[in-house]
């Protein structure tokens, strides 16, 4: 996404209709993250509606949509047929085969379902609570055999804990099951979370919800 484009439409629509509770560097990186993420997605869905593998490229390129300017659309083909681009969709596809764990979260992004669990229960909910809720369905059934197996492990270390398992660390019951973090992103914690800047003391939180500790940060979705 254009950094010139998300910053007009930040100053101009995005901040003059909402009020932040946090500084606006945090409040940017959330919004840039969550808006890159509906761009891609937007830009994916396009391109699976109207490729066609009986025709060429040109013939796609000339095949310019409604509401999309030529200069774009062929830019926008141009970058599909590239071979860095196939490569990486090829990649992605083999990467989405291995997640053998599906969620029944939804859209809903984390901190809206943890800011609900919270005012339900009055106190701030454990990551193992998250998973638990997003692996699980209405009739409290798992997602999968793997999914309950993971379910249950996480769930016989929560009742054997001795610790606060609401301080979100890599050592709390979630870490210890499913071991180490994803450079690029923490369990249960959505949007913009990564080790590097939630494994640590920090005051700066997306919402109404302060989590602070000397090994926690805060998510953003």
């Amino acid at each position: 996404m254009p950094k010139s484009y998300f910053n007009n439409r930040f100053n101009n629509v995005i901040k003059p209709h909402f009020c932040f509770m946090t500084i606006e560097e945090v409040t940017r990186g959330y919004v840039y993250r969550s808006i890159a993420n509906k761009w891609a997605a937007s830009r994916q869905k396009l391109w699976y509606e109207f490729k066609d593998p009986l025709k060429t490229k040109y013939e796609i390129i000339n095949n310019v949509l409604v509401g999309i300017t030529r200069d774009q659309w062929t830019s926008f083909v141009n970058y599909r047929y590239k071979e860095e681009t196939q490569n990486m969709c090829k990649r992605n596809a083999e990467n989405r085969k291995k997640q053998t764990v599906p969620h029944t979260g939804g859209s809903k992004p984390n901190s809206r379902r943890r800011a609900e669990m919270m005012a339900e229960t009055g106190s701030k909910p454990r990551r193992a609570q998250l998973y638990l809720a997003i692996h699980t369905k209405k009739d409290a059934s798992y997602v999968n055999e793997q999914a309950k197996e993971i379910c249950e492990k996480i769930e016989l270390a929560v009742s054997e804990s001795t610790v606060d398992e609401s301080e979100i660390s890599p050592n709390d019951v979630v870490g210890k099951v499913l071991g180490k973090e994803h450079p690029g992103r923490v369990r249960c914690l959505g949007l913009g979370v990564t080790p590097s800047n939630t494994f640590k003391e920090t005051n700066l939180c997306l919402g109404n919800i302060r989590i602070v500790s000397n090994n926690v940060g805060c998510s953003s979705s």
